[in-house]
């Protein structure tokens, strides 16, 4: 809850530009990206951080933001991209997100992330997905079950859990459409 504080407080600030590192990353595939230039500039974004030997909250994001990306495609709303960037680039190789793109059958607009140490934590300072205590921000096992959402073209980006119900999260990230509310899921705030 505290981090989710931290977080919340200091998204105006981190956002006021609306641009974010335009550092390397490599995905499942093992093509590369400039984040900012190649996957961010002009779309409409969901980012997350993970590792793929996460037992405890990856798992579960992982099942809810599947299932936001099915409501997303029910409603027609096909032209968002869901970047998931590893924690650990070490031991996630492109062959290991392969892996677990594949095992879990993730859709094609959501591709799984890696980079060298430096420039993942450049980007998990950047969306604010850190905490101030440093013993607490080392450790992989508390890190953040946050989703950050992101129009870039109109420069709105909010943040959500990506713990909560589905619905709920699919609506919230409708909300930096020109259009969401004709998207809206009834009764899921």
């Amino acid at each position: 809850m505290r981090l989710l504080i931290l977080l919340l407080a200091a998204i105006p600030a981190l956002f006021a530009a609306d641009e974010l590192p335009n550092v390397k990353v490599t995905d499942h595939t093992g093509r590369s990206y400039f984040f900012q230039k190649d996957l961010v500039e002009g779309k409409i974004v969901v980012i997350n951080f993970f590792y793929s030997e996460c037992k405890n909250l990856c798992p579960m994001m992982t099942t809810n933001i599947k299932r936001v990306n099915q409501l997303l495609a029910e409603r027609n709303v096909n032209d968002i991209y869901f970047y998931s960037i590893s924690l650990d680039p070490e031991k996630d190789t492109v062959e290991k997100l392969a892996e677990y793109h594949q095992l879990r059958s993730l859709p094609a607009n959501w591709k799984l992330l890696r980079a060298s140490w430096a420039d993942m934590e450049e980007l998990r300072h950047a969306v604010g997905f850190f905490d101030r205590d440093p013993a607490i921000d080392a450790d992989r096992a508390q890190h953040s079950g946050m989703l950050r959402i992101g129009n870039a073209p109109l420069g709105r980006w909010i943040a959500t859990s990506a713990t909560g119900k589905p619905a709920m999260i699919t609506n919230r990230i409708l909300t930096v459409l020109p259009y969401s509310r004709a998207h809206a899921i009834p009764g899921a705030e």
